[in-house]
């Protein structure tokens, strides 16, 4: 007799099948008169058993190209896989692990009690205390050095015995981080609260003194009346200006440093009546035409930086605006998640080489006898800007006007 599992017959349209086979011979009278010949349609075994071997390769293959350790035992607590991660992490290779009791390889010693009698415990009532959480402990590398672990463990009925899968970490280096982050954000907070009391101190004690100088400036020009020539007039009045420039130079230093910082709850702000608001607040020269076009969106933002923004674009188009026919354009477009704004003045214009730079902090192109500025206020708007996730750019050349744009979110998501 004889048996084969590796036939194939052929049917009839020419398509192969898989067959099972075996023979016994038929013997009458101690005579060979024939052979019985049994076979079977081995189709679906064959594919159960590729489906098997292709599900092993595709396990085998996670095992091997994961960056986690994982770690497979038995009721009894040894190891009965250990992949290529759990060897770069824990210093054994797989032939060492294997058979191995896990808590003699990788559980630290004051530990292992715990771990047996935790192991016993499920093992006797099923009850699963720490199954399936994120755990953070101790673990143990070859050399007998600890390091910290972040460990998930999950369980399998194995013919009626669990079987545990460990899922390990070492999360040593991402705490680390996380301390070094926490004392960065207390070292900000320090630095904020310094710069609060900052804040305090150049409004209060370094603007009082100027408002006296200028006062003095003033009286001394009463007292000398028409003793006072020409030349002196207009040395004092050149006077009030550097002080109020220096008073504009303080705010301005204000506004950067808390740009982008201060907490306020957005509302729904209606942008061409925010506009209308800041022109009555910074009465434009006579004779200065601004345009604001219609249908200006609605956005869900907080008030004062917006309107810090749009203040600042203004001012400096207002101040660079033509001599001769000064006219200023506010318009928008819809970019998505954000709307763009645009201000475009009809001014002498910026060379592209200046582009960048007129967004450094105290960077003006002109004298500041010849256009007074602090240098400060396009700094403000892309710092404001650009903590809402948007951006702020110019397109301009000389003799061509200017015209700034900014991305400002639709709805703002920070509240900030």
């Amino acid at each position: 007799s004889a048996s084969a599992e590796d036939e194939v017959f052929w049917r009839k349209n020419g398509t192969p099948l898989a067959v099972e086979y075996s023979t016994s011979p038929i013997v009458e009278d101690g005579e060979h008169r024939g052979a019985v010949v049994a076979f079977a349609d081995i189709t679906a075994r064959l594919r159960a058993q590729k489906d098997l071997a292709d599900s092993e390769e595709r396990k085998s293959a996670v095992l091997r190209s994961t960056l986690d350790s994982i770690i497979t035992m038995d009721a009894n607590g040894l190891v009965t896989e250990f992949n290529p991660a759990a060897e770069a992490t824990l210093g054994y290779t797989r032939s060492e692990a294997v058979g191995k009791h896990l808590a003699e390889l990788i559980v630290p010693e004051r530990f292992r009690d715990a771990h047996r009698a935790g192991l016993a415990r499920y093992v006797a009532t099923r009850e699963a205390h720490l199954i399936g959480k994120r755990l953070e402990l101790p673990a143990l590398h070859k050399d007998g050095t600890e390091f910290l672990s972040e460990l998930t463990i999950t369980v399998s009925d194995y013919d009626g015995e669990p079987a545990f899968t460990g899922v390990l970490r070492d999360i040593t280096k991402l705490k680390e981080q996380q301390v070094e982050r926490e004392q960065l954000i207390k070292a900000l907070a320090r630095s904020n609260q310094e710069l609060d009391q900052f804040a305090y101190v150049a409004s209060h004690d370094l603007k009082a003194p100027l408002r006296g100088i200028a006062n003095l400036s003033q009286w001394i020009e009463e007292d000398l009346g028409e003793k006072l020539g020409t030349e002196n007039r207009s040395q004092m009045e050149m006077l009030r200006g550097r002080v109020h420039r220096m008073e504009a130079l303080i705010d301005g230093i204000l506004q950067y440093s808390r740009a982008g910082r201060a907490k306020a709850k957005p509302e729904e702000i209606d942008t061409g009546a925010l506009l209308k608001e800041i022109l009555e607040l910074i009465a434009p020269p006579k004779g200065t035409s601004i345009e604001i076009a219609s249908g200006m969106p609605v956005v869900r933002a907080a008030k004062v930086p917006l309107q810090q923004v749009f203040m600042n674009l203004l001012g400096n188009a207002i101040k660079h605006a033509g001599t001769q026919n000064p006219q200023i354009l506010v318009s928008w477009g819809d970019a998505g998640l954000f709307y763009e704004f645009t201000v475009k003045d009809n001014g002498q214009g910026i060379a592209p080489q200046y582009h960048e730079r007129i967004f450094g902090i105290f960077q003006t192109l002109e004298a500041r006898d010849k256009v007074e500025g602090t240098g400060i206020g396009l700094s403000v708007v892309q710092k404001i800007v650009e903590a809402r996730g948007g951006k702020v750019w110019v397109e301009s050349d000389i003799a061509r006007g200017a015209t700034f744009k900014f991305l400002w979110p639709k709805v703002e998501i920070t509240g900030a």
